[in-house]
Formats: structure tokens, sequence, C-alpha cells
């Protein structure tokens, strides 16, 4: 079978299960067999293919027709400008998150010292990006994660970037790893936590394969922040600021539970390029 052959009978088969792009995405997933780019498929589409090759691509796409997302089936995902691998250990990064590093990185000073902290690091996309595009030389990094696997994922990552020996990866539950360590510096805290109902979990198809965990934080979406925010008030640092990433309909909540726990609290709504709110920073004045 050559490649031509091959993309029109996968292209068929996602189209026949409604899969958007299905022609994008069948290309992408037999130059990812033939460790190739597009252009090469496109240009030498009367290449045959091996059987092992046939038989990966069709594998590969049966898994595409069952809604396997198509960062997971690559092993990698764009964020950011740079590449990361992911599995389905670790939630896809999105675009909408790329604000959350456009953010801090307008936030972190040009020279003073900072210690910036993710918490949820996942594939670790946005700790490295920061840590990537940050010129300032006096800031450390802190990346703290849960999941073994996912944390395993970041540390990868991060060495891919040459950043293993910047980004400090710690195993935990959100703050509680350094809740007691005593900051000399400002502090910066990125999260991206699980902000999903159930609901919203259980209605949206092009979620279901990845970790819910990763998704999902109680009835209201909110539990994880709500625990967050409770640690990073008894954080020890001269300065606190939060940049978190929420669903839209969580703003006023989040403002809300910001001021319960610093009455004195700023906060500033950031949307994201749909117009909805997206990034919330919150300064932490006590």
């Amino acid at each position: 079978m050559t490649i031509k052959q091959a993309i029109t009978i996968g292209t068929e088969k996602l189209r026949q299960k409604q899969i958007d792009q299905p022609s994008l995405e069948a290309e992408l997933l037999l130059a990812k067999i033939l460790k190739k780019d597009r252009v090469f498929i496109l240009t030498n589409d009367k290449k045959n293919l091996t059987i092992k090759q046939n038989l990966h691509y069709r594998y590969l796409i049966n898994l595409k027709t069952k809604n396997w997302p198509t960062a997971y089936l690559l092993g990698q995902q764009e964020f950011f400008g740079l590449d990361f691998k992911v599995n389905k250990h670790t939630l896809i990064p999105r675009p909408e998150t790329e604000l959350l590093v456009e953010s801090a990185l307008k936030l972190i000073p040009n020279k003073d010292p900072i210690t910036i902290i993710e918490v949820g690091t996942g594939s670790g996309c946005i700790i490295i990006s920061v840590a990537d595009n940050n010129t300032n030389q006096e800031a450390n990094y802190i990346a703290i994660e849960i999941s073994k696997k996912a944390i395993k994922m970041a540390r990868l990552n991060a060495e891919n970037h040459h950043l293993n020996q910047k980004i400090k990866f710690i195993k935990g539950g959100l703050l509680s790893p350094i809740i007691k360590q005593q900051f000399s510096d400002p502090v910066m805290i990125l999260a991206n936590l699980p902000y999903l109902t159930p609901n919203q979990f259980k209605s949206s198809l092009s979620i279901q394969r990845e970790p819910q965990s990763a998704l999902i934080s109680g009835n209201d979406g909110l539990d994880l922040y709500r625990q967050m925010l409770k640690q990073a008030k008894g954080l020890k640092a001269p300065k606190l600021t939060l940049i978190i990433e929420i669903d839209p309909a969580q703003t006023s909540t989040i403002k809300e539970l910001a001021c319960n726990n610093w009455p004195q609290a700023k906060t500033e709504v950031l949307k994201d390029l749909r117009g909805q709110d997206r990034i919330i920073i919150i300064e932490a004045l006590k």
C-alpha cells in the first residue's frame, strides 16, 4: 500500500466517525509512524509502506476513531513554541493556557530574586515555558505534582529543554511540600488545577481519554483551588502573587475566595482569545 492509498483509507474512516479535519489527522498519524514530517508525506505519496508500518497506521487510525486525542497518539504536543512529550497520565496542554505563561512573564521582575512555584505541573509545560523564556537569572523554579507518573514526564520534558538543573521537581499535593518553608524573596504561584465539574467532564467527548484527576475538582470544580488558596494564606513570604487558570463561570467565586483569605487582595481578570474570563491574578496583600 502506498502513502497516498493509506491516507485515503485513513481519512475516510475518520470522516465516517465525524472526526474533525480527517485528512490532516490521517497525515499526522502516518508521519508519526514514518518518523517524517507532513511535507515528506505529501511529496512522497507513491512510496510503499512496509507491512509493519501499515499495521501500526491502521492501529492508530482505529484509536482515533474511538476519540483518542491526537496528542496522545503522537506522544507530543506543542505549547508556547516548544514541543512537550505527553501521555495518558498528563493533561494535554491547551492554547488558552499560554495566557497564563504570558501573564507570569510580564509580572516577573527583570533582575530581583523571585521564587516561581507551579502547583500541579503535569507535563511541566507551564513552568518549563516560563523558565525557558524568562531572562531574570535570579529566579528560582519549583514544580509540585502529586502524580508519580506525571512528574516523571515533567522531568523528562525539562531535560529535553535543558532545564532539569534549573527547575526543582517535588512530589506532593498542592503546596503541602513547601508550606513550612520560609521564603526570603517574593513568591509567584502558577496553577492550572482541575476546575471542571463532573457534568462538564461527562458532556465533553474530547476529554474523555484524559485523566479525570487532572480535570475534575468537586461538584463546582473548585475544591482544589479552595485548598490551595487556604494553604497559600499561611505561606511565609514577603510578597505573594497567584496566577491561576479558571472556567469563565468561576470568576466571582474565585474573587470571593481570594478576599476571604486576603481581605485586601487585589484581583485582575484576563480574557482568552474567545473573550472569556480565563486567568485571574491575585495580589495577596496581608
